[in-house]
């Protein structure tokens, strides 16, 4: 599923479950697609074993994943 698509799907379930917690899961490539649009539309996600988002962001003009080490710097 492209990212599109997974976007069309996120605003059709919360358009029929307005109240709904909704959280983005995924694995490897879908773990990406859902950190992206996690970040996007600010909703929590839990992904397992993703390749790294950050050129994928910018190429998609989103908003850049937060860097680990720039939170625990401080």
């Amino acid at each position: 599923m492209s990212v599109l698509g997974l976007q069309n799907l996120y605003n059709n379930i919360t358009f029929m479950f307005p109240n709904a917690k909704i959280w983005l899961i995924g694995h490897s490539l879908g773990g990406s697609l859902a950190s992206l649009l996690g970040i996007t539309f600010g909703v929590p996600v839990v992904t397992f074993e993703p390749p790294g988002e950050r050129m994928a962001a910018q190429r998609l003009h989103l908003p850049s994943p937060v860097c680990i080490a720039s939170i625990l710097d401080g």
